[in-house]
């Protein structure tokens, strides 16, 4: 809002300076008589004209133009109606004042008021489509700095992905399950476990941070995860993945369950020797995509989870959501009587006003 002010006083005081210089200067020159009661008729016209244009700004145009979704005919004809409204009190107060500086007023009343509407119109329009260009610029501005956000956001979890691939825990508790079942002669399973450790692996460095793929690739991701996890834990982890058809073509930022279920492995089937449920449920909810990351379990331990705030994965999945999409996507997270429980809610068509690709910045 301070920003705003500093910027658009200048586009007020301006053109009603340059109005009110303009007709003393010419009706000086013109070495008239009744210079100073011109010269006071004219400085209340452009005080008035500055009074009017703020209070309409501060009161009407902010909130009008923050509603716009467009510039479009109906934006520019409500700016016309409006300015055409304000301009008709201003100029009705100043016919009516005239007697007061000239010892009479306009021959004819609504001619009057129509010369003056004329005149002050231009200087009315001019300012609030300076208010128009003004916030533009912001919209601009602020889509930028989204876009700026979504990148760092999309580089930390590509980052976050990408360690899987030489995390030591990661890649020795995967490899030590399949020696395991090669020990125990389970070869197909062994073997069957390399291939989804192999196809997890090759996801994450062929998929870019940078884009939006359809949901039902991002649940791939997350099975082929899930599926190595589910060796190292055996029966402690119980896997429950459902997806209507109707959400497959979701269009989500790549990664960014990612950090969901890590969290739910290592504070839920990490936390306890006892079975613990980690499912991801998608359903189509009010237009949005709802997807549901949580686990359970009875054991005390994973009921009373707490992050201390909002913990840095899902801060980073809510700031990257924040980023990307604005106010058109939520995030919700808390505890539950037997785990934690995250839920996104995304627009089904990607980012806003950037199709289906991820936005970079220019």
């Amino acid at each position: 809002m301070k920003r705003d002010s500093r910027l658009m006083l200048p586009m007020i005081f301006g053109p009603w300076t340059a109005f009110m210089l303009s007709y003393a200067i010419a009706f000086i020159a013109r070495d008239a008589p009744n210079t100073k009661p011109f010269i006071g008729y004219i400085l209340l016209c452009s005080v008035l004209g500055i009074g009017f244009s703020w209070l309409s700004w501060r009161f009407v145009l902010i909130a009008a133009l923050r509603r716009l979704k467009g510039v479009g005919v109906a934006a520019v004809a409500g700016l016309l109606l409006a300015a055409a409204a304000i301009d008709l009190a201003h100029s009705l107060i100043v016919t009516l004042s005239q007697p007061f500086f000239f010892h009479e007023g306009p021959k004819n009343f609504f001619s009057g008021v129509l010369m003056e509407f004329i005149t002050f119109y231009f200087v009315y329009c001019l300012i609030f489509f300076f208010a128009l260009t003004l916030e533009l610029s912001h919209r601009d501005a602020e889509r930028r700095e989204r876009l700026s956000q979504a990148e760092s956001r999309a580089h930390q979890a590509q980052a976050m992905a990408l360690r899987l691939q030489i995390n030591p825990h990661f890649l020795f508790n995967a490899l030590n399950a399949v020696a395991s079942l090669i020990t125990t002669r389970r070869d197909p399973e062994a073997l069957a476990t390399l291939h989804r450790l192999s196809s997890f692996l090759r996801i994450v460095t062929e998929t870019s941070p940078h884009e939006f793929s359809p949901l039902s690739d991002e649940l791939e991701m997350a099975e082929e995860y899930l599926s190595v996890e589910a060796i190292r834990f055996q029966e402690r982890l119980n896997i429950v993945i459902e997806a209507g058809p109707e959400t497959a073509g979701v269009l989500t930022p790549n990664f960014i369950l990612q950090p969901l279920i890590e969290n739910a492995i290592k504070h839920g089937v990490g936390a306890t020797e006892q079975p613990t449920d980690v499912s991801i449920r998608v359903r189509m909810a009010d237009g949005l995509a709802e997807i549901t990351v949580e686990n359970r379990s009875d054991d005390p331990a994973v009921r009373d989870y707490r992050p201390e705030g909002m913990g840095v994965g899902l801060r980073n999945v809510a700031d990257r959501l924040q980023a990307i999409y604005g106010g058109a996507a939520t995030m919700d997270s808390g505890p539950t009587d037997s785990g934690f429980r995250v839920v996104l809610r995304l627009p089904p068509s990607g980012a806003p006003d950037t199709g289906s690709r991820a936005p970079v910045p220019a």
